[in-house]
């Protein structure tokens, strides 16, 4: 929790209080978990940080391209500039996609 509301207050101003009741808000949603067998309280995330980005891009596809995956990857290639090892590792993961080339 201390770490959490350390990073916040950096970037805005963040009361304790306010940061714990985020939390345990978002442990009333099934965001977080808490660990209550120690002091002080540890907090992890409910879902693994893979899961997590694999619903939004979902969401994100259906929401804002008509659950066109192919507009939001010209839109995404477009938008970001990217580097020769980012363009290669995308090669090689659309390589081994069914349909890609051998």
């Amino acid at each position: 929790m201390r770490q959490v509301h350390d990073v916040l207050k950096s970037s805005r101003e963040a009361g304790y209080t306010g940061t714990l009741k985020m939390m345990q808000v978002m442990c009333e949603k099934g965001l977080l978990v808490r660990d209550d067998s120690g002091r002080p309280q540890i907090y992890r995330p409910a879902v693994p940080e893979e899961q997590t980005q694999r619903q939004i891009v979902r969401d994100l596809i259906q929401k804002a391209f008509g659950g066109s995956t192919h507009k939001l990857m010209l839109r995404a290639v477009q938008t970001q500039k990217l580097s020769a090892g980012e363009m290669a590792e995308i090669r090689k993961l659309l390589e081994k996609l069914p349909g890609g080339k051998p």
